[in-house]
């Protein structure tokens, strides 16, 4: 490969045919609503002239198409592979009805610019201004080139946009070389890589789920409404997510190549899809596969590489996706991150979130980006959001106390308590192990008179309500559960006897009920508990609430084999 051109166009100009990739149009006064209910990002919220990237899939969750969607006047534009243009077309016609909606697949020239310089260009063909993820329409001919309109999207590390062309491209190409240079394949390939574009046919297929491919978190919103495999993903979520996705992986091993399996301790760790040698990381880059318990950012794992009969040691560190992103780009998240905070503290809470989001849409694991947007949702009042958040911010920053802190009180909040305990019990933790500052220690001490205010707040409501009527399922229950964090395990079965007795099928009262008998040395009554309790969790679908049952009656039963 030329290293000397790839690294070329780190910084500089360059402009690359996108003969691979192609367009459909959706028009119609149903076009907003019907793709809505089809697609994995919320279209609704996406403003005039702006774009996401997004999904449609098949009911069991697995990809039919990954693509970017535009939002434009009376219309929208999906760019999308080639390969996959056509049957992503059959499919959103299969699922009109009565909507007034027609899908139109597009014939036109595509090329990609590329490059720091890429705003000055925009001023020099007197465009509008360049921005990331917006839509720019008609009326673009210039002395240059003939534009029917421009869609912003990062495909590389530096700012890139995609224009769709008027000219024939021979007339474009002679044109554009008088003054830009164009990508070769390797080093278009290098760029892509680099900027973790993930290619369906490449580096996922039709058999992944959409979470084992969303390597930047950009293409599922998890508080929208219902379309086809979301309820699988909404479900893998709340069991923990994928067992594998693709993480960028940095290594020194020329000879690594698609398909290539790499083991720790025996077991499968990572399966490769694309490498390319990067000059300015001075490095080999892999998009692979890895598996769940390899996720830790910066990481340096001894992969053992096989190959017949002889077996290797590979040194590879897990890198956060994108490798790579230009000066600009960063320069540009800091500023939005900056005015962000801004009109957070004048209130202007709509302003922020969206000066929040375009931070995010350059560098999706900005760690103060999504931290300062996850307490602007919560000033908003988006609990959800603000809970989605944190989570994502924990997994950023895996020393972020404050990623727990705020997770313990959203958790409170909703009258979680158990899981609300669990996050402060981390977030002090953490404390301990980094030595953090004051003001996070003193944030955490907070954290537990609020807790303790808002439990106090919530035995005296549930209280008042047992004093009008002492058998209320939904009191006694609240009550019960209180009184077993509190360790106040006599109390607790008292109150969680009352609501078994007045309704068999509260599988969530035996779980606390087997807990409590546990402590109070009841393991004979707490075995019952566990088997009645688990064949109702079981006939509501309440996996979680039956799994914690089989786990403390798997526990009971091995110590009765014990002797203990």
């Amino acid at each position: 490969m030329n290293q000397q051109l790839t690294t070329h166009f780190e910084d500089k100009l360059g402009w690359f045919p996108l003969k691979n990739w192609g367009l459909i149009s959706i028009r119609g006064q149903d076009r907003i609503s019907f793709l809505q209910s089809l697609v994995s990002n919320d279209i609704t919220t996406l403003k005039q002239n702006s774009i996401c990237k997004a999904a449609l899939l098949e009911k069991n969750s697995k990809i039919i198409a990954t693509f970017w969607i535009s939002k434009g006047d009376n219309v929208l534009q999906l760019f999308i592979q080639k390969n996959y243009l056509n049957t992503t077309a059959e499919k959103l016609n299969y699922f009109i009805f009565s909507e007034d909606v027609q899908i139109k697949t597009e014939e036109k020239k595509l090329i990609y610019l590329q490059g720091a310089e890429l705003p000055d260009l925009f001023r020099r063909w007197k465009l509008p201004n360049y921005e990331k993820n917006t839509f720019i329409q008609a009326g673009l001919n210039n002395s240059k080139i003939e534009i029917e309109n421009i869609h912003c999207i990062n495909l590389t590390a530096n700012e890139g946009a995609i224009f769709v062309l008027s000219d024939d491209e021979k007339t474009v190409v002679e044109k554009l070389n008088h003054d830009i240079n164009e990508i070769d394949k390797k080093s278009w390939e290098v760029l892509r890589v680099e900027a973790a574009l993930t290619m369906m046919g490449i580096d996922f297929d039709e058999s992944n789920m959409l979470l084992e491919v969303d390597s930047l978190d950009e293409m599922i919103n998890t508080t929208k409404g219902c379309y086809p495999g979301q309820e699988i993903v909404a479900r893998t979520l709340s069991r923990g997510g994928v067992q594998k996705k693709i993480f960028g992986l940095k290594h020194q091993d020329k000879a690594l190549k698609t398909g290539d399996f790499l083991y720790f301790q025996g077991k499968k760790a990572a399966e490769i899809k694309s490498t390319v040698y990067s000059p300015s990381s001075q490095a080999y880059l892999s998009l692979a596969f890895l598996k769940k318990d390899f996720w830790v950012y910066g990481k340096q794992y001894r992969f053992e590489k096989i190959a017949g009969d002889f077996k290797s040691r590979l040194p590879v560190s897990v890198e956060r996706l994108p490798f790579r992103l230009g000066k600009n780009l960063l320069s540009a998240s800091q500023s939005y991150l900056e005015k962000g905070i801004d009109a957070y503290h004048k209130n202007h809470y709509e302003e922020a979130k969206e000066l929040l989001n375009k931070a995010l849409a350059i560098r999706p694991y900005f760690a103060d980006a999504v931290e300062a947007l996850s307490v602007t949702s919560e000033k908003m009042g988006n609990i959800e959001e603000a809970i989605s958040l944190n989570k994502k911010f924990a997994k950023i920053d895996a020393n972020a106390i404050m990623a727990h802190a705020n997770l313990s009180r959203l958790y409170l909040s909703k009258g979680w308590i158990e899981k609300a305990e669990e996050e402060k019990n981390q977030a002090t933790l953490l404390g301990y192990k980094t030595e953090k500052s004051i003001g996070e220690s003193q944030a955490i001490k907070e954290l537990t008179k609020q807790q303790e205010d808002q439990i106090t707040q919530k035995t005296e409501m549930f209280q008042k309500v047992l004093s009008v009527d002492p058998q209320d399922e939904i009191a006694n229950f609240g009550l019960g559960k209180i009184y077993y964090e509190q360790k106040k395990y006599q109390q607790s079965k008292d109150c969680l006897k009352i609501v078994i007795k007045s309704n068999k099928d509260y599988s969530a009262a035996y779980n606390i009920m087997g807990k409590t008998l546990i402590a109070l040395n009841e393991k004979k009554e707490a075995l019952s508990i566990f088997v009645q309790g688990i064949k109702v969790a079981d006939k509501q679908g309440n996996l979680a609430t039956k799994n914690s049952m089989e786990e403390q009656l798997l526990k009971i039963k091995n110590e009765k084999l014990l002797g203990n």
